[in-house]
């Protein structure tokens, strides 16, 4: 009984660590990629305001 609760919390203590260390591997990749898609978005917002508003 013991032996599989601390089974248990091992399985969940590395689960939990191993999404740590993907979270902060990736995180500024996926940052970049973002402000990458985030970027030509906004300016195609801007545009089409600007277009709107010369009408």
């Amino acid at each position: 009984m013991i032996e599989e609760a601390i089974t248990i919390v091992a399985v969940i203590g590395v689960s939990a660590a191993a999404v740590w260390y993907a979270k902060n591997k990736f995180q500024p990749e996926i940052e970049r990629n973002l402000a990458r898609i985030e970027k030509p978005a906004v300016e195609v917002q801007e545009l089409a305001h600007k277009k709107k508003d010369h009408k």
